[in-house]
């Protein structure tokens, strides 16, 4: 399924807001309330696709087996994931297209907390699987919170080909909590094979707009937009608020936290007066990206190939006042791997990867937190490393 054909596409708002209002106990995790009260869940999707809802989204974004430990359904993802798929495709009608929703990852956002990135990429993976034998269309990886998450999650469905769609929730000044921007993580899904990428949660619709204006310029993918409403905000008022946001380029639209259907019903009877903006597609330029910034360069001088010794933190540093604008890091095995990652966010430029065997490179690629160069002249055979490189959505040059 290509998610383009189904622009402009509408989204549900089911939320645990909406549960909780439903008498779901607050303190009370919603993907394990849900099995024990499966007639409210379909009750609340149904009345979303009434309201205009095209798709409607899975109860799973919590389901994964790292936010499932200490709970009864520990070492039962499989079987809670297939369980809500299910109450999910009871709610279904003709025409409306189930999401497999992914979300936080369980672990903290604490840099020095999280898990190896193959792990974190293994965890998503698992509960996408479980998705796709359930029968879901697309996935749905909503609120996430890092470029690292979303590099994750997006790897880990685009491997059971199903299209993947990835929002990252903002702060208040436009950045992940990370402090990675939304460019940053436009260029890098993109080019990873994401099949749209944008915003939800984010209550600062002006924000968002302003976001979306600078994004649809560069994007060659649909742009999603799904604000949370707060409850001072009327249906009227919310769908009002998305005008910008639809005149912005957004083609994927929605409420999140807040959202009932009356916001939907209101948002529907507006949205079908905007035709989505054609991204502007890839310009003259390569584009890069890492956790530190995104670079759109016409040209591309290589450094010098910089070794990965102990002092590489300061080589970063100290390098990024010389003429090349991009540097080049020589990689000679996965102990140089290991160091080129722990110290990677210290440069504040784009980075073009030598590796000395296909193994390096690919590791390298897997973690790298961004869109980085393969240097053509890497003593890899040509052929398996520019496989490799599309892989990971890497430029060869």
């Amino acid at each position: 399924m290509d998610i383009k054909d189904r622009l402009p596409l509408l989204l549900d708002g089911a939320t645990a807001t909406n549960l909780i209002k439903a008498g779901m106990p607050p303190d009370m995790c919603a993907e394990l309330w849900m099995p024990e009260h499966p007639e409210t869940f379909i009750a609340l999707q149904k009345e979303f696709i009434a309201a205009g809802s095209g798709a409607i989204l899975t109860p799973t974004g919590g389901a994964n087996a790292q936010r499932l430990r200490g709970t009864p359904y520990e070492g039962r993802v499989w079987e809670l994931n297939e369980l809500l798929c299910d109450i999910s495709k009871e709610a279904l009608s003709e025409g409306v297209l189930l999401g497999g929703s992914l979300s936080f990852s369980g672990f903290s956002n604490d840099p020095s907390e999280q898990p190896e990135f193959r792990h974190l990429a293994e965890l998503y993976r698992e509960q996408a699987v479980v998705l796709k034998a359930s029968g879901v269309d697309f996935l749905y990886a909503e609120s996430i919170m890092s470029l690292s998450q979303a590099r994750a999650v997006t790897l880990a469905g685009r491997s059971t080909g199903l299209p993947v769609l990835v929002a990252v929730w903002l702060d208040s000044d436009g950045y992940l909590p990370s402090g990675t921007s939304f460019l940053s993580c436009l260029v890098t899904l993109e080019a990873l094979g994401a099949a749209a990428v944008g915003i939800n949660c984010t209550e600062d619709t002006a924000m968002i707009a302003e976001i979306l204006r600078e994004a649809v310029a560069v994007s060659e993918i649909p742009l999603i937009a799904k604000p949370g409403v707060s409850e001072q905000t009327d249906a009227d008022s919310f769908a009002e608020s998305m005008r910008p946001l639809l005149k912005s380029g957004a083609g994927i639209v929605g409420g999140c936290c807040g959202a009932a259907p009356e916001h939907i019903a209101a948002l529907k009877k507006i949205l079908w007066e905007y035709t989505p903006t054609e991204p502007g597609g890839a310009g003259d330029y390569t584009a890069l990206a890492s956790e530190n910034g995104v670079w759109f360069l016409q040209d591309i001088l290589l450094s010098d190939p910089i070794e990965c010794g102990f002092s590489l933190a300061d080589i970063l540093i100290d390098r990024e006042d010389e003429e090349a604008n991009v540097l080049r890091i020589r990689l000679t095995g996965l102990e140089d791997v290991e160091r080129f990652i722990e110290n990677i966010h210290m440069s504040n430029m784009p980075i073009a990867l030598h590796a000395e065997d296909l193994e390096t490179l690919e590791m390298a690629l897997l973690c790298y937190p961004g869109r980085a160069i393969v240097d053509i002249s890497s003593p890899v055979d040509e052929t398996r490393l520019r496989i490799t490189a599309a892989k990971y959505g890497a430029v060869v040059y």
